[in-house]
């Protein structure tokens, strides 16, 4: 089961064989979804709802799915185009990997045997990763023959600073993966210094997060960087680990730096390069990329979303307003302020495709997801993940305000998974007795082990 989600998680920009209408990780979280009713259903009755956020949190899945369709084809009957509705099954499919895992799992075991499976992908995705940093060519020809990545291939071709995208198809996209997977092994960590896990797992652990650190510097990505030291920050507190260890993961990270020295000084000359800035008027210590986005964000995505801000501009806008027009829609009304192909930010792009009352139903979304994993920090039993998940959901959210990452390729195949093994483990400690609804501010018995407190 967490080998299947897990590597859904990992392959989400390859491309479907034969044209056909579904991707590979389509099908892997669908078999996933299968088994993992069949096994609920077998086991006898169960809680559907073990609370009422876990209620509203599917309710606002059904919400964000059914509304953010009829944003679409409202826009496409008034601004005249034909309704681009292919993109809007993917949150299906977030839901199915969620739901999938929720009923998975019943006790922290099951948990940590899913989740020591869901990175396994990750020893395959770090050295490919690297060739692609490296332009290594026959990894180059490969990752292009299956993987959708326009950004990717665009730089493959010319003498420019590559990016690894792995088989997700976006530089960004490969970090927020990357930081689920470092999230899971701090968990695996934390359950380890409890003692409810096998021995040698620290081991195995330590190599999932060198190999999830190499991934992320790989991507030259400083936002999904910086979710790393938030993730690690937040759990200290919890991993009350050897010296050694912190030590070991500093030196995994100091010789990640090491290898890659060379593209990683480029990336920073290019983030904080006078000759390279737009907007003179912001301090020197704002890298480059925030003051480009400030500029698109002021000249091009607010004057567009002023001009239509409850449904927005509809799907493929970008697509349609900059030539050349990849859609073929030349009757589509479009704004006239777009020079750039993307808004950089979750939440203006979300407005500039489907409004404010499309952002509404993603912050709904966010909300209900955030509370869930709230409530299981305070529950024993799911703390251990948790708390990691919190932080990396709370990271994300933050790099939402320069990134499309939310909605993207990367970060929903790994948390939703994830928020979906809180919710298990949450209801089976309320099963036992320990309603999470209820369990607020209250520490564990000392049966319990300190870890999880």
């Amino acid at each position: 089961m967490g080998l299947l989600l897990g590597t859904a998680a990992a392959i989400v920009g390859v491309e479907s064989p034969a044209a056909l209408p579904l991707r590979p990780w389509h099908l892997l979280v669908l078999i996933a979804l299968g088994i993992a009713l069949y096994g609920r259903f077998k086991a006898g009755p169960f809680r559907l709802f073990p609370n009422r956020w876990v209620l509203a949190l599917d309710l606002a899945f059904s919400a964000f799915v059914v509304g953010l369709t009829v944003i679409e084809i409202v826009n496409a009957a008034t601004l005249h185009y034909p309704a681009v509705l292919s993109s809007q099954g993917e949150p299906v499919f977030w839901f199915f990997a969620y739901t999938a895992a929720r009923f998975a799992v019943s006790d922290a075991q099951q948990a940590a045997a899913a989740l020591k499976s869901f990175v396994l992908p990750i020893f395959i995705v770090a050295p490919l990763s690297v060739a692609q940093l490296l332009r290594v060519e026959p990894v180059l020809d490969f990752t292009t023959s299956i993987v959708t990545a326009d950004g990717f291939e665009a730089k493959v071709g010319r003498d420019a600073l590559l990016r690894a995208v792995g088989l997700i198809g976006g530089w960004t996209s490969l970090g927020a993966y990357a930081s689920g997977i470092f999230a899971i092994g701090v968990a695996l960590l934390v359950l380890a210094r409890s003692g409810r896990s096998p021995k040698g797992l620290i081991g195995f652990v330590l190599a999932v997060l060198l190999c999830s650190i190499v991934t992320v510097l790989t991507t030259l990505t400083a936002s999904t960087i910086l979710a790393f030291g938030l993730i690690l920050l937040g759990s200290l507190r919890y991993l009350r680990l050897h010296f050694s260890v912190y030590l070991s993961m500093a030196g995994m990270a100091l010789l990640g730096v090491i290898v890659f020295h060379g593209p990683l000084l480029e990336r920073f000359h290019q983030l904080f390069a006078p000759n390279n800035r737009v907007q003179d008027w912001l301090p020197g210590w704002v890298p480059n990329t925030i003051a480009h986005r400030v500029n698109i964000w002021r000249s091009e995505t607010i004057p567009a979303i002023a001009e239509r801000p409850w449904t927005g501009w509809g799907r493929g806008v970008y697509q349609a307003a900059l030539p050349p027009d990849s859609l073929g829609n030349s009757d589509r009304l479009v704004p006239g302020s777009l020079r750039w192909a993307s808004a950089d930010s979750q939440w203006l792009s979300t407005t500039m495709t489907s409004g404010l009352l499309g952002l509404l139903l993603l912050l709904a979304l966010l909300v209900c997801a955030g509370v869930v994993v709230v409530k299981g920090m305070r529950v024993a039993e799911a703390a251990w993940l948790a708390r990691p998940v919190g932080w990396l959901f709370f990271a994300n959210l933050l790099i939402a305000f320069t990134a499309m990452n939310l909605t993207n390729k990367g970060f929903p195949g790994v948390i939703w998974p994830l928020i979906g093994f809180v919710v298990a483990l949450s209801a089976f400690a309320s099963v036992e007795g320990a309603d999470p609804a209820d369990d607020e501010g209250v520490e564990p018995s000392p049966a319990v082990p300190a870890e999880a407190s």
